[in-house]
């Protein structure tokens, strides 16, 4: 016989340090020209018919009139959160909910929807967002960026 007892294991989940979803985020996001267009397919995956784009040097903006953000939870799960996959059929060029985060990359961002706005700073605030209840309701979503750097004249050619 032996003296040793049985332990009851303990299951652990694995964790993740932030800096690892930097990391990723910042080598997802190879060009702005790149991260704009994860932005249209976003707006895409979100039912959209139409989605405007503007850049300067200084700014972007995207905007459509898809489903948007209705709910705090909703942009718990499918904003704040990187990584869900979405469901067979729910979106035509999204895997896993992390498109978002190329915008965060080069732009701080205030993002509309609903009746809510976010607001995205990684290189100031690093990996949190300011979440705001709004009055007046905002069909669809619109991306505001502020780049963190001044577009030059051939870079912002290159982007269009």
């Amino acid at each position: 016989m032996s003296d040793v007892s049985t332990v009851a294991a303990v299951e652990h989940p694995f964790t993740m340090d932030p800096n690892l979803l930097v990391s990723v985020i910042k080598s997802q996001a190879g060009n702005l020209s790149k991260a704009l267009l994860e932005g249209v397919m976003n707006s895409v995956d979100a039912g959209a018919a139409r989605v405007e784009l503007t850049v300067t040097k200084e700014l972007f903006t995207i905007e459509d009139k898809g489903r948007g953000f209705s709910s705090e939870e909703e942009i718990r799960n499918w904003f704040g959160r990187f990584g869900t996959p979405h469901k067979k059929g729910d979106a035509v060029f999204g895997r896993f909910r992390m498109g978002r985060g190329q915008l965060f990359a080069f732009a701080r961002t205030r993002w509309r929807s609903g009746f809510f706005e976010m607001y995205v700073d990684l290189e100031d605030r690093g990996l949190t967002y300011e979440l705001r209840r709004q009055e007046e309701f905002f069909k669809g979503c619109r991306i505001e960026g502020t780049l963190y750097r001044e577009l030059r004249e051939y870079e912002l050619r290159d982007t269009l």
